[in-house]
């Protein structure tokens, strides 16, 4: 069974989140390149953002008891079907993003990071479909 209330929780602190950031993302790519703050808030809040997708999702897995896996892509694939192969693409590509901002690889893209923090619908369809499951 799904731990609704942890869920919940989860899903509040994500909108918390998704809110500070489309707070801080009205500006063009240009503008974003010469604003060292603003990339370093959207780089810091796109690392929390997935952390918070990655225990949501944990929590789905657990609570549906679906097959044991050993890797996160695995958990995150395994809900394929539970939230939609678009949804859990995108999730997977934010924590590649997330693990080259947290190891402080030199070799991130500044416009993907950009993109991914200028367009979060992704995250509301993951949330929407989280809620469905849990109602």
């Amino acid at each position: 069974m799904i731990d609704r209330e942890r869920v919940l929780n989860l899903l509040a602190l994500l909108d918390d989140y998704l809110i500070e950031l489309e707070g801080s993302m009205g500006i063009t790519l240009e503008e974003y390149k010469e604003n060292i703050g603003v990339q370093r808030i959207s780089e810091r809040l796109l690392q929390l953002i997935s952390e918070v997708e990655l225990d949501i999702s944990e929590e789905i897995y657990k609570g549906l008891e679906l097959k044991f896996i050993t890797e996160e892509q695995s958990l995150l694939h395994a809900l394929d079907n539970v939230l939609g192969k678009s949804v859990v693409g995108k999730i997977v590509a934010r924590r590649n993003m997330r693990n080259q901002l947290v190891h402080a690889y030199v070799s991130y893209n500044v416009e993907e990071v950009f993109s991914q923090a200028s367009d979060l619908s992704d995250v509301k369809t993951f949330m929407n479909a989280t809620k469905k499951l849990i109602k």
